[in-house]
């Protein structure tokens, strides 16, 4: 870094809560930026405090939004950072304030990374020309575009003309036991349907007739009380009240490492399309845990088919299932894939990898 200015950084972003993935990589970026000596500082785009809020549109929202530009336009003018990293998102709502933020950007001339952690927007820019003109002007308005792995990487390259890098998303697990390969069977995000808790409990119905001593658990807030009753009854009905464990909302970081550690399986049937690096599946591999998915968003740039995990086309639920019986009846593949989970963790999803790779990626920018 040649002077004190290169070491300041303005993010636009958003800290929890919500709890999901860009909120809580917001603060574990900002962590190890501020450890390794850089001066951070960020506008908040809180437009949801809650998950359930995420996508819905409130005159509260509608009023944050138009005073953006205004707060961005101003902490650049009188901090003078010397990068800038913004989290750009496709979400309709984000989307323009998105857009309307580059301007800003583009009109002081600030030097900014943009940082993506969502795909879909190539579907997106197909949906009109006039969507496909703001997708570029977005995406161009950053010297450097950052995604979290090749899918998105892809998603985005007939876009922009600058470099398109990736840095995977990272978790820190704390130093403990590694997954107990004879633990329960465990689906752990929101309970929403896209998430695939209905998917989760044809899985555990379809185990247990094999394997009645297999217990299951589903942890993860309930965001429409509806569909939390429809899944209580499912597992009434079917006859697994005895060996499905609703949790609810995990808070506690302990709890959480306990929960995954102990799991002999992870199970991540999400079917949306947007998926981008779950930080649960990451959580899983850190502990040792395999990790059974659908094919959807960026999940194979971190799951590998066969090595760390089991990974099936979208909707295949039956493969799945079999999947985790498989798994469940053949220790030594369940030991082996929890091996290679646990190394491609180190090798490629630790704090102290993510921080190496960020600050390379600024010196760079600071030159």
């Amino acid at each position: 870094m040649r002077d004190a200015r290169d070491k300041r950084i303005l993010v636009i972003s958003q800290l929890p809560p919500p709890l999901h993935g860009s909120t809580l990589m917001t603060r574990t970026l900002m962590q190890v930026l501020r450890d390794r000596g850089f001066a951070l500082d960020i506008v908040e785009r809180r437009f949801s405090k809650a998950v359930s809020e995420v996508g819905k549109f409130s005159f509260r929202k509608l009023l944050s939004a138009a005073m953006m530009p205004g707060r961005l336009f101003g902490r650049i003018l009188f901090r003078k950072p010397g990068v800038i990293i913004f989290f750009v998102t496709n979400r309709t709502f984000s989307f323009w304030v998105d857009v309307a933020l580059s301007c800003v950007l583009r009109a002081l001339r600030a030097k900014t990374i943009i940082y993506l952690h969502t795909r879909g927007f190539s579907d997106l820019a197909g949906r009109s020309r006039v969507y496909d003109f703001f997708v570029k002007m977005l995406l161009r308005s950053g010297d450097v575009v950052v995604c979290l792995g090749e899918t998105l990487c892809a998603d985005v390259r007939p876009f922009v003309s600058a470099p398109v890098l990736s840095i995977p998303n990272a978790v820190s697990p704390p130093v403990g036991p590694q997954s107990g390969v004879s633990g329960p069977v465990l689906y752990f995000s929101n309970l929403i349907p896209e998430k695939g808790a209905g998917t989760f409990l044809q899985v555990a119905r379809a185990v247990s007739e094999n394997r009645p001593e297999t217990q299951f658990v589903i942890a993860g807030a309930p965001v429409d009380d509806d569909f939390q009753a429809m899944l209580l009854a499912d597992a009434a009905n079917d006859g697994l009240a005895s060996r499905v464990v609703f949790l609810g909302a995990i808070t506690d970081q302990h709890t959480k490492w306990d929960l995954l550690a102990s799991a002999s399986v992870l199970v991540f049937p999400s079917t949306y399309a947007y998926e981008a690096q779950p930080l649960t599946i990451l959580e899983a591999m850190a502990v040792g845990t395999p990790v059974v998915a659908f094919d959807v968003g960026g999940i194979k740039d971190i799951v590998s088919d066969g090595v760390t995990g089991l990974v099936y086309a979208p909707n295949d639920v039956e493969g799945m299932k079999e999947g985790v019986l498989r798994l469940l009846e053949d220790e030594e593949l369940l030991h082996g894939l929890s091996r290679e989970a646990s190394e491609r963790f180190s090798r490629d999803f630790s704090v102290s990898v993510f921080s190496e790779r960020w600050v390379t990626l600024l010196r760079g920018e600071g030159r």
